[in-house]
């Protein structure tokens, strides 16, 4: 396309302007992106036995089915961990100092309108999470034949 006289460079020029107009006022009104939810969930636990006692000098394994972590709990039986999944199942082992199993349970985590944390009949756990709870403070009661009760823990350890 060949352009004559000052006629025909003002038309290229203003419609070259008028396009890039339409280009900024499609990208500048343009809602702004939502933040990415975080991933997984912090986790506050206080582990105690039957009893009531605090477990000590004992090590709370975490499995997926990806990989397992080790975490040693205080002295007043308590862990914090994050990046939790905020949703799947995964496995909580307690281990005594010599590195026998005392107990263990599978935690079931979702989503839902409210948030909660039992054990059912057969022994698992089951963790709701509303959409936005980015952290949770859970307890978990050493049964003396292994099994673990977990439940919300509504006051500090």
């Amino acid at each position: 396309m060949r352009v004559r006289g000052k006629t025909g460079y003002t038309l290229l020029f203003a419609g070259m302007l008028l396009i890039l107009s339409v280009c900024v006022r499609i990208g500048g009104n343009a809602p702004p992106e939502a933040e990415p939810p975080e991933d997984g969930v912090s986790v506050e636990a206080s582990f105690r036995q039957e009893d009531g006692e605090a477990l000590r000098e004992s090590t709370v394994r975490v499995s997926t089915e990806e990989d397992s972590v080790d975490y040693q709990l205080d002295g007043s039986g308590a862990l914090a961990v994050s990046g939790l999944p905020r949703s799947g199942t995964l496995t909580l082992t307690v281990l005594d100092h010599q590195g026998r199993i005392r107990g263990a349970t599978n935690l079931t985590f979702s989503e839902g309108a409210v948030i909660d944390a039992s054990t059912d009949s057969g022994g698992d756990g089951h963790i709701t999470l509303k959409q936005d709870t980015r952290e949770i403070a859970l307890m978990f009661l050493l049964q003396e034949d292994g099994t673990i009760l977990c439940a919300l823990r509504l006051e500090p350890a």
